[in-house]
């Protein structure tokens, strides 16, 4: 990886890369934002961080390669079944339960890092089955917000193709989607009515309030430490009472927030805000 080992010149791309492309490279690890512009230098035969910066400052779509680069979308509906039967079997349940005790018929949630849709489609999937014909009963919103402007337009426009319902069952994907001309799939309206989505930064950008269910799986694990502790405890500040919050399980929760949420399902990494 050229220069990184040269601080006054790492630094500088940093800065030089979040004002251009108005992202916060400081909440990043320095290695992964050096292996992400390493990658950016050699596609385009460069050498040092001063041609990059120059050629990046010059070229537009060179600057939408390079936010592409830094916000990695690996993604599909229902991804890690394990988790997905958990929440479909006790947590929605067990929030349901609460909102009818408290006499309250208002469902926020959040799905941060919400990629190009699949995540917040899956959830309003297992609302859906797990609700039925109740769900009506319910006010239920879900916001989804991303970095990507691009990846939030995908999102927005429903459309998908068949490798991304790999791991989803048949009888969900006829009964959620309308299989198109081109043998892709489109999100009915019983589920895109669900959600709002926006453009937002997860660290600079405002927050949802108010928020029962706050998923940010696989989000922040190029994010460094302090990062990750000043974002959990944000998460924290913005959960209702008896709210969750639910991780990847390649994370781990750390920081203040440790002592501040409690356990709810440790292999399954989601928390509960007592």
């Amino acid at each position: 990886m050229p220069e990184i080992n040269d601080r006054e010149k790492f630094e500088y791309a940093k800065r030089f890369v979040s004002k251009i492309l108005n992202f916060q490279c400081t909440g990043y690890t320095d290695n992964f934002l050096a292996r992400r512009i390493d990658i950016r230098l050699r596609r385009n035969n460069l050498g040092t961080y001063e041609e990059y910066l120059h050629f990046l400052q010059k070229n537009p779509a060179e600057q939408e390669a390079l936010k592409k680069e830094l916000t990695i979308h690996v993604t599909h509906f229902f991804r890690d079944k394990e988790f997905w039967q958990e929440f479909t079997q006790n947590i929605i349940p067990e929030l349901v339960r609460k909102k009818k005790e408290a006499r309250t018929r208002d469902i926020r949630i959040w799905s941060a890092g919400c990629s190009s849709g699949e995540e917040p489609l899956s959830i309003a999937i297992c609302l859906h089955e797990t609700l039925k014909e109740n769900i009506s009963g319910f006010n239920i919103r879900i916001y989804a917000t991303d970095y990507d402007k691009d990846t939030i337009e995908r999102a927005k426009a429903a459309h998908y193709d068949e490798q991304q319902f790999q791991e989803t069952r048949d009888d969900l994907k006829s009964r959620y989607f309308t299989k198109t001309a081109d043998e892709s799939y489109l999100a009915k309206n019983t589920l895109t009515s669900m959600i709002t989505y926006n453009v937002g930064d997860i660290l600079i950008s405002a927050m949802p309030k108010n928020i029962d269910l706050l998923f940010c799986r696989n989000t922040v694990i190029y994010f460094n430490t302090d990062t990750k502790n000043d974002l959990y405890v944000k998460f924290y500040n913005i959960v209702n009472q008896g709210g969750y919050f639910i991780m990847g399980k390649t994370e781990c929760l750390n920081g203040p927030a440790r002592d501040m949420f409690q356990v709810r399902n440790a292999r399954e990494r989601i928390y509960i805000k007592p």
